[in-house]
């Protein structure tokens, strides 16, 4: 376990999404599906809620909560290597992307749900309730789009 400043893992969950971002391009420029290719355009874009969340904050107080002591323990916040080990080939099917997408928006459900319990009220607090919303508003829209069976 180790002690980071929510600033910190702040700038960790962004470059989790970035990575996911990525991870959608670099998918979208192998495979020959344009169903595939059309899901990637729309993950892609939608995989920036952190820079939504923040910004119902106010700076002042989104400068003092990215100074707030969390304890977690460092596999708690997955790095690249999640986006390596999950590589789909350029044959994957649209349901297997969709629910790549649904395993990675879980992830930072789960660390948004984490949050929310460790931190007990402010600022802070709103926000991780404010991404935990978001992300399971997510996942039931990619279930949905996984049940239509489209792709």
């Amino acid at each position: 376990m180790a002690i980071i400043g929510l600033g910190s893992f702040l700038d960790q969950i962004k470059s989790f999404e970035q990575s996911a971002e990525q991870y959608y391009a670099d998918l979208r420029d192998r495979t020959n599906n344009d169903g595939v290719r059309l899901l990637t355009h729309y993950l892609a874009k939608r995989k920036q809620h952190l820079p939504q969340a923040l910004s119902l904050i106010k700076p002042k107080d989104l400068e003092e909560a990215r100074g707030f002591p969390v304890l977690l323990s460092e596999d708690q916040i997955p790095g690249p290597e999640l986006f390596e080990e999950n590589k789909l080939n350029e044959n994957a099917t649209g349901a297997e992307l969709l629910a790549t997408a649904i395993m990675f928006t879980e992830i930072l459900l789960n660390l948004y749900e984490k949050m929310v319990e460790l931190i007990p009220s402010g600022p802070a607090h709103g926000l991780f309730r404010t991404l935990t919303v978001i992300e399971h508003r997510s996942i039931v829209e990619l279930k949905k789009i996984l049940a239509m069976n489209y792709f």
